[in-house]
């Protein structure tokens, strides 16, 4: 199969992460890190390697959490030597979502392993592709579904059915139930016939059986899926984890005043910069929840010298108390969106992070937490950032003459002028005219044949009424082969909008991989591990299948 990959500018609006990646010197304030800059890796290694990371530990919950996923001998492998230190980590992540969620995710994991790969070059260090299962978080409207494309071109949302008693719980304690079949049941009805069909669809069953949780069953996906790459996974939920991440969340609660503080001040700075800030830190909130009896994750916030659970009317707990309270079920403290990455830094020895927009704001606001609190942000490198394009859709592409680069719509602008320049007023004149004519040749003939004869006049107006009810079938069928024309025309843009900008969005934010899955099967993730080097992570490509 021919494979093409193209540079494709897309239009977006300027912020923190194209001025990064494009004009790093309007930034360099806010990302210390550059690994653009040269010395980069060195500078980063001698950071590393004043921290004192826990490794014996870290290798040890991380080969048992991956173990119990079902990682592949390599993942394991690639675990263990955390217990190195020399060993060092690339790392991505994202919340776990039903089948994967959004095809960045995929793009991430695909960054993770090139990047890994890549700065492996280098013997002296064994670098670790890591993926950050999101597992802590709560928000199941955002992670409970996926979009697709289906068999008649047709945009459809298949979901998971969840009761409302588990909504506001962690999706690393959230069991799947019954919900996975049905889901997977859906999809069967929705997915198009395909090569791979049945592989991924075998593995999507054997995963949701054996899998615990809705992020289990998000991770257990992935390791199949890149067990040949070694992809190491991570669940800050999982408990010999939590262990280790417990000191840092800790540290965040007795010092809640100054990572506000810092938080604040990195929001300012971003907002000096020119730019609207990722988030906006919420008066009070000490940026780490709190899992209840309940399961559910409550946010704590500063409240005279100590806390409140929930935003309002929560019980307080002293400091102590809550530390006393976590200290032996670690998983009960959670980071925040915010805190995630100070966690991350302070648990992981990471070389590399692999940021999609998003991640790349909260970093640029963290910049003074990562100072205080004994880190720095880490050398950030941008996500795969691409549109598949195959089949029909490559086609009606060019045969259409669509400029991707324009979005939406651009789309939708040339679908009106393609159908201006098809309507054809010739057509309708010339059967106008014809009908004048007949009109007034009809009298003349009419008066001549009946004073001639009374029966040639009756023959002419027979004559008449057939003449006429011909170029009546004649402007019918020309307006039902216009109709067909412009429906199809119609139809293929419609199917050009659902693949390439959903919801009026990029494909990756939207669309699941599964489809391509299916129709490709394996291949298809090792086009994107393995694509050529001329790949610029910075730019947006359309994957020209």
């Amino acid at each position: 199969m021919g494979i093409t990959w193209k540079s494709a500018a897309v239009p977006r609006q300027r912020d923190l992460y194209q001025a990064y990646f494009e004009d790093p010197t309007t930034t360099a304030a806010r990302f210390p890190g550059d690994p653009r800059e040269a010395g980069w890796r060195e500078r980063r290694l001698a950071h590393l390697d004043r921290r004192d990371f826990a490794r014996p530990a870290l290798a040890l919950a991380v080969a048992g959490y991956n173990a119990s996923v079902g990682a592949s001998p390599e993942a394991l492998a690639n675990a263990r030597a955390l217990a190195d230190d020399r060993s060092v980590i690339v790392i991505g992540g994202q919340q776990a979502g039903v089948l994967t969620g959004p095809l960045y995710t995929i793009s991430k994991v695909a960054t993770v392993l090139r990047l890994a790969r890549m700065a492996g070059e280098d013997p002296a260090e064994k670098v670790v592709p890591c993926f950050w299962v999101a597992a802590e978080d709560h928000d199941l409207a955002e992670v409970d579904h996926i979009w697709l494309v289906d068999a008649a071109g047709s945009l459809q949302r298949v979901g998971l059915a969840l009761s409302d008693s588990v909504r506001g719980r962690p999706v690393g304690i959230i069991p799947p139930g019954d919900s996975p079949s049905r889901l997977l049941a859906d999809l069967e009805r929705a997915l198009p016939p395909a090569e791979h069909r049945t592989w991924v669809l075998e593995l999507l069953h054997e995963t949701a059986s054996s899998s615990r949780s809705l992020a289990q069953w998000h991770a257990r996906i992935l390791a199949r899926l890149f067990a040949g790459w070694g992809l190491v996974l991570v669940d800050p939920t999982d408990p010999a984890f939590a262990r280790l991440a417990a000191p840092t969340l800790h540290r965040f609660l007795e010092r809640a005043e100054d990572l506000a503080a810092a938080v604040e001040e990195g929001t300012r700075a971003v907002r000096a910069l020119g730019f609207q800030p990722q988030f906006e830190p919420e008066p009070g909130h000490a940026e780490v929840f709190l899992t209840d009896v309940q399961g559910r994750r409550v946010p704590l916030f500063r409240e005279r010298g100590g806390f409140r659970v929930g935003r309002a009317g929560g019980p307080p707990l002293d400091r102590d108390a809550l530390l006393g309270l976590t200290s032996p079920q670690p998983a009960g403290l959670t980071s925040s969106v915010a805190t995630r990455p100070l966690v991350q830094d302070a648990v992981l020895p990471v070389l590399l992070q692999v940021v999609g927009p998003g991640e790349t704001g909260y970093h640029a606001q963290l910049t003074e937490a990562f100072e205080r609190f004994g880190g720095a942000i880490p050398p950030l490198w941008p996500r795969m950032s691409f549109t598949v394009v195959d089949g029909p859709i490559h086609r009606w592409l060019e045969r259409y003459q669509v400029d991707f680069a324009q979005g939406l719509p651009g789309l939708r602008e040339r679908l009106a002028a393609i159908l201006r320049d098809r309507e054809d007023p010739g057509f309708a004149a010339a059967l106008a005219q014809a009908r004048a004519s007949l009109e007034r040749h009809h009298q003349a003939i009419l008066q001549a044949a009946t004073r001639l004869d009374a029966g040639l006049g009756g023959m002419a107006r027979d004559g008449h009424r057939r003449m006429s009810g011909e170029l009546d079938r004649l402007q019918q069928r020309g307006e039902k082969v216009n109709r067909e024309r412009q429906a199809v025309l119609v139809r293929h843009f419609r199917q050009l909008e659902n693949h390439l900008f959903p919801l009026g969005r990029l494909q990756e934010r939207v669309l699941n991989v599964v489809p391509w899955l299916s129709r490709y099967g394996p291949a298809f993730l090792e086009w994107l591990v393995e694509a050529p080097p001329e790949v610029d992570h910075r730019q947006h490509s359309l994957l020209l299948l």
